[in-house]
């Protein structure tokens, strides 16, 4: 009996061996049940129809080519990622594992510059700004201010941060320009002088701050800068916030703020951006579409001192100013100024009217254009409708002009007495 027992013992034993062996990592799935579902499997199989197993193969190895094909397309034809520019960040700043003991120990870091997509147009010069930067530009008003230009007054002061200006004829030969100021915080600017009709219909579009030093006043409205500031209701700066230097002579010595222009509007309540109307713009046309180069000589009148140059800079796109036969220069960088787009317009002037010799000048009006961009001519017109619209330029099919965004030279010349010579 006991050894019948002790057969029956073993038996149970090798039975449960023989099962934990059966059952691996699949949980409680045995090696018979494995096989057979094998088995079932490939019953099925060998009894499908045709078409389900084209479609069983077919299926992964279109998901496989799709994503392959995806893969290459996004690698040769998808969009680039642009490798953020390193600043040199020169102030010091703690070196890292300093300790206290150690005392401070400063490194100079080289950071990557976050990329900022400029999105956002000026519809002065077409310039491109964050959305960031265009709210807090759209928090103020653009400033004209009048430059004087005669020898004396050379070299002027941040003149290159002006948005758009003009230049032409004020009495005796000499010239005088208007520069509207936007994008640019300028704490300096001058020399500034007095104003004339003409160039308050040239900023009256802008609807800006104005700063300026006198004005020509007379009975005629055609030329009574001092009675139309007031009655167009232009907002006056003057001389507010302006400053005398003591290595000029008078009245070529006297500098302003655009950046204290708008503190004071502030307040006065004349912050904010007016409706401005935009022109149509471009980027800069690649290098081998620009003509090879160019220069352009403008006489205002028979005096050569105010006789201005441009020299087109073909790898910069550039148009280089000189004036009186030299580079025309900033006095606060020492270089030389440029423009992006020069425009010659021929004027109706009329006079000298009166004892003062003051001009009447026709800006309100139409006629022939040069437009000097990307090293090419196109000859075209201009016109003028309205002392508050914007003056628009054409070609010769009588399509828009589209300017290089960035500053912009416009210069009036008489139709009569005047040259321009192009090389």
């Amino acid at each position: 009996m006991k050894n019948k027992e002790i057969n029956l013992s073993k038996s149970s034993l090798e039975e449960k061996e023989e099962k934990q062996e059966s059952v691996k990592e699949y949980g409680d799935v045995t090696k018979k049940e494995k096989k057979d579902r094998f088995v079932k499997l490939k019953q099925w199989w060998n009894k499908a129809p045709k078409y389900k197993k084209i479609l069983l193969i077919a299926i992964p190895a279109l998901i496989i080519l799709g994503g392959s094909i995806f893969f290459v397309y996004q690698t040769v034809y998808g969009p680039r990622t642009q490798v953020p520019q390193l600043i040199d960040i020169t102030d010091p700043y703690l070196a890292p594992n300093t300790k206290k003991e150690d005392g401070i120990k400063f490194a100079n870091l080289k950071l990557a510059e976050p990329s900022v997509p400029r999105t956002e147009e000026s519809p002065i010069n077409g310039r491109l700004f964050s959305k960031s930067e265009m709210e807090e530009m759209k928090e103020r008003r653009p400033v004209g201010v009048i430059i004087n230009n005669p020898p004396s007054a050379r070299p002027t002061s941040n003149l290159q941060k002006a948005d758009i200006i003009f230049e032409t004829l004020v009495e005796g030969g000499a010239t005088r320009m208007l520069g509207i100021f936007w994008s640019n915080e300028v704490e300096k600017v001058g020399p500034i002088r007095s104003a004339r009709q003409y160039f308050l219909e040239w900023l009256s579009p802008f609807d800006p701050l104005f700063v300026y030093d006198g004005q020509a006043s007379t009975n005629d409205p055609r030329t009574d800068a001092g009675g139309n500031i007031s009655a167009y209701n232009i907002k006056t700066i003057g001389t507010r916030g302006a400053w005398r230097v003591s290595d000029r002579s008078a009245p070529h010595d006297e500098y302003s703020s655009v950046k204290e222009a708008w503190e004071y509007a502030e307040g006065r309540g004349w912050d904010g951006f007016p409706n401005v109307e935009s022109w149509e713009f471009k980027p800069d046309a690649q290098t081998d579409d620009r003509e090879e180069r160019s220069r352009v000589e403008v006489n205002f009148s028979n005096s050569s001192e105010y006789a201005v140059s441009w020299e087109y800079n073909r790898s910069s796109n550039r148009y280089l100013r000189s004036v009186g036969g030299s580079s025309d220069t900033d006095y606060e960088t020492d270089k030389q100024l440029y423009a992006k787009n020069v425009i010659i317009q021929e004027v109706n002037i009329e006079g000298p009217v009166d004892e003062y010799n003051r001009l009447i000048i026709d800006v309100q009006d139409s006629g022939n254009a040069k437009i000097f961009r990307d090293g090419e001519t196109i000859n075209g017109t201009w016109e003028k409708d309205s002392r508050t619209g914007r003056t628009k330029y054409y070609d010769q099919d009588g399509d828009e002009i589209e300017f290089n965004r960035g500053l912009t030279w416009v210069q009036a010349l008489p139709n009569i007495n005047s040259r321009v010579d192009i090389n």
